[in-house]
């Protein structure tokens, strides 16, 4: 009789944590493991008698998943390396705010270089890095919902250049420069543009602005349909300032839609340099976790002036509209790096993992 191997993830239902989590499962389901997903997790016996191995999946932050790292050691000498550790992060930590007592000897498995560099700088054990992944079964059924999204933005704004914004209301998504570059934007290019916003509540407000059209709350709408929907635009504006991944920029990729985006990493280790339009940032401002309730994550901000967006947000509305070849040359260069990315490969880590 086969073993029935079951697997826990263990996470947030933040939207994005939610999305990797779930892209993980689906994976390991395709590989014959029975998976469950946890928003909470108490390790007692009855919870993990029948388990074949864990995943926590969660933002090193010291403090916030202090928790994450006790189960983790707790676990570890009953299920060995079949206990792992998944992170991000998007900022530095001080080694003198850890509790090392928790943290020493969890191995973590980082999602980027980025997130690499910035854990062992601070002292963390990183042991490897698996990024995210994009499920192409997904791209390819949300191609019927990009279709009629497409006709839709046709017929409802005509003759102008679609752009997509998907970003939370926190300050390093980058809204100080985008806002005021949008506002530029339609002071030379009112009857060109039209840019599709899906944020938080608390963004709606702000972003009442000529040509601005909330699309959706985040985690609101299923994942085909947010495909679909980066799928249906032009153009794919990534604003942020810093990221734990960046995963909308690589999913509008994997629609064969062009980015705008800001040069740094985590974001340089998944784009195309000739299928996106990106610019560097001017400094690196800290964020101090001090200025921040309940977080211990110091966040680099890589910053920009709006201007800069704004040439960028030009050089797209010229490519669209007067230079048909390189357009559809940057779309199947864009989709073909996203490729890279497939999530049975970046995530077949996990499943030689759980063996």
């Amino acid at each position: 009789m086969t073993e029935v191997k079951r697997v826990v993830i263990v996470s947030s239902k933040s939207v994005s944590l939610k999305q990797v989590s779930t892209d993980i499962m689906k994976v390991l389901e395709r590989n014959g493991f029975i998976s469950h997903f946890m928003e909470y997790f108490s390790p007692n016996l009855r919870t993990v008698e029948n388990l074949h191995g864990l995943i926590f999946f969660y933002p090193l932050d010291p403090i916030s998943a202090m928790s994450y790292g006790m189960w983790y050691k707790m676990l570890k000498p009953k299920f060995g390396d079949r206990v792992v550790f998944y992170t991000t992060i998007e900022g530095r930590i001080n080694p003198v705010i850890v509790n090392w007592a928790v943290w020493k000897g969890v191995e973590l498995i980082a999602n980027s270089k980025y997130t690499f560099k910035k854990l062992s700088e601070a002292g963390f054990n990183v042991v490897d890095i698996i990024y995210h992944g994009v499920d192409f079964e997904e791209v390819k059924e949300a191609e019927s919902v990009k279709n009629k999204l497409r006709q839709k933005l046709e017929k409802d704004f005509p003759d102008r250049v679609y752009f997509s914004v998907v970003a939370s209301s926190h300050k390093r998504k980058g809204w100080d420069s985008l806002i005021p570059a949008i506002q530029k934007i339609n002071e030379k290019y009112k009857d060109k543009v039209a840019f599709f916003i899906v944020t938080t509540q608390d963004m709606y407000q702000r972003l009442n602005i000529p040509n601005v059209y909330i699309v959706s709350e985040m985690g609101k709408r299923n994942h085909i349909d947010i495909l679909g929907f980066l799928g249906a635009v032009d153009f794919h504006i990534q604003p942020s300032y810093s990221e734990g991944f960046g995963l909308p920029l690589l999913e509008a990729m994997a629609m064969g839609t062009p980015c705008l985006h800001c040069w740094f990493e985590p974001l340089s280790e998944i784009s195309d340099k000739d299928g996106n339009i990106y610019w560097h940032y001017e400094e690196v401002k800290v964020l101090d976790s001090s200025q921040l309730k309940g977080v211990a994550i110091d966040y680099e901000l890589h910053w920009y002036p709006p201007e800069t967006l704004v040439e960028a947000i030009e050089m797209a509305i010229d490519i669209k509209l007067n230079h048909k070849s390189q357009y559809e040359d940057m779309k199947e260069k864009v989709r073909e790096k996203a490729k890279e990315f497939d999530i049975n490969k970046v995530y077949r880590y996990f499943v030689e993992k759980l063996k």
